[in-house]
């Protein structure tokens, strides 16, 4: 409440923020409002929006997610970050544009791992294996070997037949200790391999 009152004396993202994290915490049905209310007194502010996109994601509420990136892309056509995150976005809700996103965040950047992740994967995920293989190689050496980067290529090694290539990666990753969003699912197919 003493956060609200603040907002409505002074217009801040950080007030915005932190009210949205504390009903978060608590558990309210309406955690992003301070969010939106930021966002409907300052609607250009690109980082609130990304923000609330990418909370949006977390929450598995992909359609308005999606939305607030197209926002962004009618503010800046050339937000490479809203449109390599469209493109995962309309890959998880199964939009056939997914692809074409993601094609171009790559022509913007092939170079940024994650831009080369998206692509690689939806390749892979499209059974386009030999493309998906190379792209998730190269992402993996772009992003400095990023865990989430790694399982994703170890699957696509996995579907294209290299058994055994996906084991070391996956061992190798499980071992390491650190933590990434796929590990359960990591762990599940280097169980189903070994098997």
């Amino acid at each position: 409440d003493l956060l609200d009152k603040a907002m409505q004396l002074e217009t801040s993202d950080r007030y915005a923020i932190r009210s949205y994290q504390l009903r978060k915490e608590a558990g309210q049905p309406d955690a992003v409002a301070p969010l939106v209310a930021f966002l409907n007194k300052r609607p250009l502010d690109g980082n609130m929006r990304a923000y609330l996109a990418q909370e949006f994601r977390r929450q598995g509420k992909i359609e308005q997610s999606i939305q607030q990136y197209q926002i962004l892309l009618e503010q800046n056509s050339q937000n490479i970050v809203a449109i390599n995150n469209l493109a995962w976005n309309f890959y998880l809700a199964g939009d056939d544009r997914a692809e074409e996103f993601a094609r171009r965040a790559y022509e913007m950047d092939p170079d940024n791992g994650v831009v080369v992740d998206t692509l690689g994967w939806i390749l892979t995920k499209k059974g386009e294996l030999e493309d998906g293989v190379r792209l998730l190689r190269s992402a993996v050496n772009l992003s400095n070997s990023r865990p989430e980067i790694r399982y994703h290529l170890a699957a696509a090694l996995a579907e294209k037949g290299n058994s055994e290539e996906a084991a070391a990666i996956l061992t190798e990753l499980l071992e390491s200790g650190e933590k990434f969003q796929s590990q359960a699912a990591a762990q599940e197919l280097l169980s189903s391999l070994r098997s």
